[in-house]
């Protein structure tokens, strides 16, 4: 990124990390979904993701 000077060495590859909570009305949970199971529930790869974003 621009605000630091650390550097990536080699290929890296997009892998979704989403966050979100869950509310039932009592009690609240934060969750973590990672690459595998986001890829599952939208259908589509990080990388297929942001190839699709950035036709827009």
């Amino acid at each position: 990124c621009d605000d630091c000077v650390k550097h990536v060495k080699g290929d890296v590859t997009p892998r979704y990390r989403v966050k979100f909570r869950v509310f039932d009305g009592t009690e609240e949970i934060a969750l973590v979904l990672f690459d595998r199971d986001v890829t599952s529930l939208v259908n589509r790869t990080c990388v297929d993701m942001i190839r699709m974003v950035n036709t827009i």
